[in-house]
């Protein structure tokens, strides 16, 4: 009798055990983060393309990002925004994954080339980006290497979605799907910024609800006011890979 105890204990236990630690395994896990308080630096990077080009700073609005009046572009591919550090939260995604932002107030001054920009790439050296401009009316649009067809039906605010399922990833705006494509690459890297594309305008853009699903490890959303802003930008090698990477 004591030996049948056993035995059923040793099948149903594992069973249990396995239920128990389930949430806790190595799942897709997600990470948010309003963008109202001061950016944790163990999640982003705010940079720029060039020293003293661009601020930055946070509140009620989420982080706003814009070019410094009366500073004189150099020229070509020029931006600032915050870039997600996914090797903090699990490393590349290689299966399905979800991440998008609300942007507001986005303020490209007349310029028709000028972009706010929810930037992905992965590891085949491909990039697939959801975009505003100007460029005959202000426009979303995605940008794979070159410009997908455009919606008119937009304004300077809205929620830019970038979602992979089943190897196909789908870009939107407000829930509009602007173009999709199969793209089975690992996940690498997730910026959003605004972009001086060739002018010297005085652009600007507030960005607010970051979240992203698909991730590898579990993160904690961060606490408002844990930790001080980044003071200053950092100039860093992935801005100016990106702008050598994008559209001239």
């Amino acid at each position: 009798m004591k030996s049948a105890f056993r035995a059923s204990i040793k099948t149903v236990l594992p069973a249990v055990i396995g239920m128990v630690l389930a949430p806790f395994t190595a799942q897709a896990q997600s990470f948010s983060d309003s963008l109202t308080h001061p950016l944790n630096p163990t999640y982003w990077t705010v940079s720029s393309t060039t020293p003293g080009m661009y601020g930055a700073t946070t509140g009620v609005n989420g982080l706003t990002v814009f070019k410094n009046a009366g500073f004189n572009s150099p020229g070509g591919l020029q931006n600032v925004g915050a870039h997600l550090n996914l090797a903090a939260l699990g490393g590349s995604i290689a299966g399905d994954f979800d991440v998008q932002v609300h942007f507001s107030g986005a303020n490209l001054n007349g310029g028709i080339t000028n972009q706010v920009e929810l930037q992905t790439f992965y590891q085949n050296g491909s990039m697939f980006i959801d975009s505003l401009d100007n460029t005959g009316g202000l426009n979303a649009h995605v940008f794979n290497g070159s410009i997908q067809a455009r919606d008119y039906s937009v304004t300077n605010a809205g929620v830019f979605d970038i979602s992979r399922v089943g190897g196909i990833i789908t870009g939107t705006y407000d829930g509009t799907v602007l173009f999709s494509e199969a793209n089975a690459s690992a996940l690498t890297a997730v910026d959003a910024i605004v972009q001086n594309n060739s002018t010297n305008d005085n652009i600007s853009v507030s960005f607010k609800d970051f979240a992203i699903s698909g991730l590898n490890t579990p993160a904690a959303t961060p606490e408002p006011g844990s930790v001080a802003l980044i003071s200053g930008l950092a100039v860093t090698g992935f801005a100016a890979l990106r702008r050598n990477k994008r559209r001239k």
